[in-house]
């Protein structure tokens, strides 16, 4: 949460771009992480309560999914339905338009990168729940998936822009790929080169669309 408020800060009230902030504050906190952990896995940091949330499941899926599909519904919510969210989806369609208006953009920007930060945090907790352990390098592979997840709910709603529930989509037709990749035994290299060609073609019927819009 910490490092999506800095992000948003950054991005808000420095100028700096939003790639380039993202990835500055990831390489600083995961920096932060392999200097306290020694590069090394930790143990017992987690509480055995959590443990068994993360590892349990409820009405056959697993209480990961629940705790997912919640955090989804309020995040529709406060997109779909709260003045917040109209002002953030104003802010992303046309941040000048939205600043005319009377909306500060900076810091509904800077909420957004907020409430990223808490989703990632709550997908760190879960993740290190999981495994009970708190390992640094586990999430790395989830960096260009969730770019990637993204950018596939886009191709599938709302004219390329994005979205929650294209979002959700994109999540699992990137796990059921990677599963059948894993069956394939395909080398883990080979499998990133393939989903980041599942990105390039996934944003190429948006870029299409805007041309066509632009002419």
């Amino acid at each position: 949460m910490v490092g999506g408020a800095l992000s948003g800060f950054l991005v808000s009230y420095v100028g700096v771009l939003a790639f380039i902030a993202t990835l500055g504050m990831a390489g600083v906190f995961s920096s932060l992480a392999y200097y306290a952990s020694d590069g090394k896995p930790v143990y017992g940091l987690v509480e055995r309560n959590f443990v068994d949330i993360a590892r349990g499941t409820s009405l056959g899926l697993s209480n990961k999914i629940w705790i997912m599909l919640i955090f989804a519904a309020i995040i529709w919510f406060i997109l779909d339905q709260t003045p917040l969210g109209r002002r953030m989806y104003a802010v992303g369609g046309n941040p000048e338009a939205a600043r005319y208006s009377g909306i500060n953009t900076k810091l509904i920007r800077m909420i957004a990168f907020t409430i990223c930060g808490v989703g990632a945090a709550l997908g760190g907790l879960l993740g290190s729940a999981s495994t009970a352990t708190a390992n640094v390098t586990a999430t790395q592979p989830f960096m260009l998936n969730s770019i990637a997840a993204v950018f596939i709910g886009m191709a599938m709603f709302r004219n390329g822009k994005p979205n929650l529930p294209g979002t959700i989509l994109g999540v699992i037709t990137l796990r059921t790929l990677e599963n059948g990749l894993n069956f394939t035994s395909i080398n883990d290299f080979l499998q990133s080169a393939i989903t980041g060609a599942v990105v390039v073609i996934a944003v190429i019927p948006s870029a299409l669309s805007r041309i066509r819009q632009s002419r």
